[in-house]
């Protein structure tokens, strides 16, 4: 866990500063290397003086998170005028590789990479690197945050592919039933008609990849868009024999959040529940009102998510190879709801396997 205290923000060091205080210990620092081309992009299209001030509070933002998150040992590293920080655990027993301590430190850096890239307030790419006294310090933080910007790149990529296989296996699953003529007349309208909806979105999904403009949020219907996601999961429940169920209504559920993330989101959460939940099993959806944010629930039958992997099943590249997936779906939807300003939590759910919540803020539209 991290520590937390209360204290004055402190002033940055720069990298030569750094370097003294590594050589002065004599001990290795764990050090979060990390870059933003927000300041590049804005000094080209509004001027160096709005990126050199943006610079200045996103310094201003991450002392005061060393100050009040981290320990007293702590630093911030950052010279003026760049657009390199590095959050540096100095000295710290917490980063010892005693018996059982590896899965803790790992937790922990986690912790306070998540926080210290929301806490920076404009987006980031870096990674995690072991600094020791005597170590070129500049070249050793900017290999740390190239190789962040590559993970992000492989993960941005990951996402999308894994954005576009769900849709390609629902029209798949969708038209080779109707093939087959196993269908009832309506039952294969219905099919066709999710099929016309999801390649429509995929056309969406890689436009919005490969466009440079940023894309406005728009409030959308929760309720609507989580019936929409039952109906592009339903080919594969059926090769399951899962029985999807959407509960009625309750309460409007607009919600401040592009459509099609959010139905990202929500497709993401009813095909895990369908992979894990038991063949021939049910997987209940549903949209309540929770005061001033929108709550959606989806429920399985499965074995459920124990405990201690209540937070690792949400990181990037996690699965537990009971079922095929490459451990990418989960990820992305905590990575957009959290962008939208919502959580994402599991639970214990009432049919006894996993009940995945989702709660985003209402829009005020």
């Amino acid at each position: 866990m991290v520590s937390v205290t209360s204290s004055p923000p402190r002033e940055a060091l720069d990298l030569d500063a750094f370097a003294r205080t590594l050589h002065a210990c004599d001990a290795p620092a764990w050090v979060f290397a990390m870059r933003s081309e927000t300041f590049a992009d804005i000094a080209w299209r509004r001027g160096r003086d709005v990126a050199l001030a943006l610079e200045r509070r996103v310094t201003a933002n991450l002392r005061a998170f060393v100050a009040q998150t981290l320990r007293r040992d702590d630093a911030l590293v950052h010279e003026p005028e760049s657009d390199l920080f590095a959050l540096a655990l100095i000295a710290s027993p917490r980063l010892t590789a005693a018996p059982g301590a590896v899965a803790d430190r790992r937790t922990m850096l986690a912790s306070i990479e998540n926080t210290g890239r929301a806490a920076a307030g404009v987006e980031v790419y870096g990674s995690w690197t072991r600094v020791e006294p005597g170590d070129d310090v500049r070249e050793t933080l900017a290999a740390a945050a190239r190789r962040g910007r590559a993970t992000a790149q492989r993960q941005a990529f990951a996402s999308l592919l894994h954005d576009l296989a769900t849709p390609v296996s629902s029209i798949h699953a969708s038209l080779a039933a109707a093939v087959d003529g196993v269908l009832s007349p309506e039952t294969e309208r219905r099919f066709l008609r999710a099929s016309h909806d999801e390649a429509a979105r995929m056309g969406r999904m890689i436009r919005g990849f490969l466009s440079t403009e940023l894309e406005e949020d728009a409030a959308c219907d929760a309720f609507d868009l989580l019936g929409r996601a039952l109906e592009a999961v339903g080919p594969l429940a059926r090769e399951r024999d899962v029985t999807l169920k959407m509960c009625s209504r309750s309460g409007a559920s607009p919600i401040a959040m592009n459509a099609d993330r959010a139905l990202s989101v929500f497709v993401a959460l009813v095909e895990n529940a369908v992979k894990h939940g038991r063949c021939g099993g049910n997987v209940k959806a549903r949209a309540l009102d929770a005061g001033g944010a929108c709550r959606i629930e989806v429920d399985d039958d499965g074995p459920g998510v124990g405990p201690g992997d209540a937070q690792r099943i949400f990181a990037f590249g996690v699965r537990d190879g009971s079922s095929p997936g490459y451990g990418i779906g989960l990820a992305l939807a905590r990575t957009l709801v959290t962008a939208a300003g919502g959580e994402i939590c599991v639970e214990r759910s009432p049919l006894g396997g996993a009940r995945f919540a989702v709660t985003l803020p209402r829009s005020r539209r």
